[in-house]
C-alpha cells in the first residue's frame, strides 16, 4: 500500500505487510528448527486461517486456539492439528468440541478427554467419547473411555 492510500483510510483500520508476515513466519520457523523445538503457534496473534496455513506450511506441527469457536473456524478452513490448551467448561462447548472430533480433528478429542477429567464424576462425556473412538475404529481407546464412563 502506498503512503497516499494509507492517508485516505478511515480509522481504525488494519494494515498488514504480507511480505513481512511471511518473512517473520519463515525466520521463526528456521530458528526453532535449528534448535530442535517444535512450533505450535497460537492463533491469538492473528486469528486468520490463511496465516495459520502459512505457519503450518513453513513447518509448524499445528496450531493452538484459545476457544472452541476459534478451533471451529480453523477446522472449517482445513487445518487439522489443533490444540486447545485451556479448560473447556459447559455442556454446549463440550458438545461443539465433540463435533470437531467427529470431523476428524484428533487433537480436539484429546483435549476433550483432558478437560472432562477435571470433573470425572460425570460419566456421560466419557461414554460419548467411547462411541466416537469406536466410530473411528480405535477400539482400545473406546474401551478405556467406556470404562471411565461406567466407573
Amino acid at each position: 500500500m502506498h503512503a497516499r492510500e494509507i492517508d485516505v483510510l478511515d480509522t481504525p483500520a488494519v494494515v498488514v505487510d504480507l511480505e513481512r508476515v511471511e518473512a517473520n513466519i519463515l525466520r521463526l520457523q528456521r530458528l526453532l528448527d535449528d534448535v530442535g523445538v517444535a512450533n505450535r503457534p497460537h492463533i491469538k496473534t492473528h486469528k486468520i486461517p490463511e496465516i495459520a496455513r502459512q505457519q503450518v506450511a513453513a513447518g509448524a506441527i499445528g496450531i493452538a486456539c484459545q476457544k472452541v469457536s476459534e478451533a471451529e473456524v480453523m477446522v472449517e478452513a482445513g487445518l487439522e492439528d489443533i490444540m486447545i490448551p485451556y479448560n473447556i467448561v459447559g455442556e454446549v462447548k463440550l458438545q461443539r468440541l465433540m463435533e470437531l472430533a467427529r470431523r476428524n480433528a484428533e487433537k480436539a478429542l484429546v483435549e476433550y478427554e483432558r478437560c472432562v477429567e477435571i470433573d470425572p464424576s460425570k460419566p456421560k462425556p466419557f461414554l460419548r467419547m467411547g462411541w466416537i473412538y469406536l466410530e473411528k475404529g480405535e477400539k482400545e481407546r473406546a474401551r478405556e473411555a467406556f470404562a471411565k464412563g461406567l466407573e
